[in-house]
């Protein structure tokens, strides 16, 4: 139990670590690729970016999840995620533009991490509890 504890708190410091690096990194690449387009949708890049923060934390409770044989809370997040991303896609995609398709994966990205950390809170065993 020590060691996944120890695993797990590594495993979301990296993710945050990298996370903060690839906000600062974005600004030099922009400036090497000196292109406007980019420039000007630099917040959907933070916004995809937070979402994948999300959903690579959610992978701390899908490996707790996985070996307990807990397939099921390991789907049903996803699949829950998939569609509410779709529906929010289908509703504000063709009037905000990639702005909302954005803001969507980042809603379903941390739906997933939301559902999974809930999940994992109803299996975990006794020993997990202190």
């Amino acid at each position: 139990v020590k060691y996944v504890r120890n695993y797990n708190r590594e495993k979301g410091r990296t993710i945050i670590f990298l996370g903060i690096l690839l906000c600062l990194l974005i600004f030099p690449v922009l400036l090497w690729l000196n292109k406007e387009e980019f420039n000007k949708d630099l917040m959907t890049y933070f916004i995809i970016l937070l979402g994948n923060i999300m959903l690579n934390l959610s992978f701390i409770y899908h490996y707790l999840l996985y070996a307990y044989k807990k397939d099921r809370a390991i789907l049903l997040p996803s699949l829950y995620a998939a569609l509410m991303n779709l529906v929010l896609n289908i509703l504000f995609v063709p009037n905000f533009g990639i702005i909302a398709a954005a803001w969507s994966t980042l809603f379903s990205f941390s739906f997933i991490l939301f559902l999974k950390r809930k999940y994992w809170l109803k299996t975990k065993p006794r020993v997990w509890k202190k």
